[in-house]
């Protein structure tokens, strides 16, 4: 596997965890399956999550890994607006993003989109993520 999945993304954001795509490779499959299911929903979960973490990290090879400002999922709840960072990537490509498409995309399409909207090289993989995230803007 040459890139970290959508869902463990979202996890390591949500504590603030910036691992390495090398140490990522050098997990077992059993080891990123089992990352990648774990909670993240309270701040219990979160500190278990970057606990564990930090152990493979120094098991494989960095035994000082980035501790970076962990992202609040508020930023792509369903009950908020979408961001301003999402809704300008959208005008972009003349898109009028309404607050019930946004609420009805489930949360790791929203976190997605936010995280593409972010990105410098993302713009074309937000239309993409667009296109199959909401259907009704496949053909445009």
């Amino acid at each position: 596997m040459q890139f970290i999945p959508i869902a463990m993304r979202y996890r390591l954001d949500r504590c603030g965890f910036h691992l390495k795509l090398d140490i990522w490779k050098k997990l077992s499959v059993s080891e990123r399956f089992q990352l990648s299911q774990e909670k993240v929903d309270t701040l219990e979960e979160i500190h278990a999550l970057k606990e564990r973490l930090s152990g493979f990290c120094e098991l494989h090879g960095n035994s000082d890994p980035e501790i970076q400002p962990a992202i609040d999922s508020h930023l792509w709840s369903h009950s908020a607006p979408p961001p301003e960072c999402v809704l300008k990537a959208c005008r972009e490509i003349h898109l009028d993003l309404q607050a019930s498409t946004w609420a009805g995309l489930g949360e790791l399409k929203r976190y997605a989109l936010y995280k593409l909207s972010l990105s410098r090289r993302g713009a074309d993989k937000f239309t993409l993520a667009v296109r199959e995230f909401i259907p009704d803007t496949a053909k445009s």
